[in-house]
């Protein structure tokens, strides 16, 4: 579940306690301004997530990078989202024995992430493969328009399978004679 503000958290404080842990992943405001807990906040939030355990597990970390045309900007979002993993990263190693140690996924939006190495678990793709016209830039500064016709999938595109990864999943097919060991795992 995607908690995106402190009032979000203290509202979802209250509900009753599930038979599981409510694994939640933490939206975090790298400069978009539209959704996520201020960077100022990230701590704070991050604490009260994992002072719940183990009503509560905080499975993740995420953030939708801002403005792809202002290289600029998106140094500056990566810069602050970067702190926000440091921040979260520590407070879950302070408290392996308390539910901070299990499995824990960063993750990062706008297409244009893919063009600033960004190395977090999992980057997610829109503009580049769905969508209108839009104008980016790359890390050194330099502009470019991706022609909306010319994309790889159209809004029209249809979900042939929705897949729940439960930790230990693997993602790669194995055949029969091959050790699945080596896969990738979630």
């Amino acid at each position: 579940i995607s908690a995106m503000s402190m009032g979000w958290l203290r509202r979802a404080a209250g509900w009753s306690r599930c038979d599981s842990p409510l694994r939640l992943h933490l939206m975090t405001d790298s400069g978009l301004a539209r959704e996520g807990v201020p960077e100022t906040e990230v701590a704070a939030a991050a604490s009260l997530v994992l002072d719940r355990w183990p009503i509560w597990s905080l499975d993740g970390l995420y953030t939708h990078w801002c403005c792809p045309y202002d290289s600029g900007e998106m140094r500056r979002s990566r810069e602050v989202f970067d702190a926000a993993v440091s921040v979260v990263q520590a407070l879950r190693q302070a408290r392996r024995s308390e539910g901070g140690g299990g499995h824990f996924l960063v993750h990062a939006s706008s297409s244009s992430t893919a063009l600033y190495d960004a190395d977090y678990d999992l980057l997610r793709m829109g503009g580049l493969v769905f969508g209108d016209p839009i104008d980016m830039a790359d890390a050194a500064g330099g502009r470019f328009r991706l022609p909306g016709p010319h994309r790889t999938l159209l809004w029209k595109s249809y979900l042939a399978d929705i897949f729940l990864a439960k930790a230990g999943s693997r993602f790669a097919r194995c055949n029969e004679e091959v050790s699945c060991r080596a896969g990738p795992k979630y």
